[in-house]
């Protein structure tokens, strides 16, 4: 499954609240390529705070709600329990894809949640990867980077990096 920006979201929620991948479909192989979104599902409340991950001291009283964290899900959501998310998202084979150049703000979700993730695309990419890494030990997230590309679906896509991701182990 893939998806770019909003598409990418939508992505990277899907691996976290869709059903278990049962032994009836263990011959195929999912993989969750989320390219460029502006926010991610963050698996608790830490966010980078001076180089590591702590919660944050925000006024931003939703900054951890769906569907930036845990918190206040929606229905759909709501029918997991938390820990349930956090197990398969952390499992599941999703590559972050994302453009180097990615660090405009147009259409960037700038709201006081998504600003608690980073600056821009390519930063939160970045920021979400590190998070995994030091909460998440042996998590399945991969930072893929494409070099050079900016907030374009195509140049993802056809890019060396894009192709491996979709296509690649």
């Amino acid at each position: 499954m893939a998806g770019h920006s909003a598409g990418g979201q939508v992505v990277h929620r899907f691996a976290a609240t869709s059903g278990e991948q049962t032994a009836a479909r263990a011959a195929v192989r999912f993989h969750y390529i989320v390219t460029n979104p502006s926010t991610y599902l963050y698996l608790g409340p830490e966010r980078e705070v001076a180089g590591t991950f702590a919660v944050p001291d925000t006024e931003c009283d939703d900054y951890d709600d769906w569907h930036y964290g845990l918190r206040d899900r929606n229905s759909y959501a709501d029918a997991l329990a938390a820990d349930t998310i956090r197990a398969q998202l952390s499992r599941r084979d999703v590559r972050i894809l994302i453009g180097d150049a990615d660090t405009l703000s147009a259409s960037l979700d700038i709201s006081c949640g998504a600003n608690l993730q980073g600056a821009n695309r390519f930063v939160r990419g970045r920021t979400l990867v590190r998070y995994m890494d030091a909460r998440y030990d042996g998590h399945a997230h991969r930072e893929m980077i494409v070099p050079g590309v900016g907030h374009s679906s195509r140049s993802m896509w056809l890019s060396a990096t894009g192709l491996d991701a979709l296509f690649g182990n």
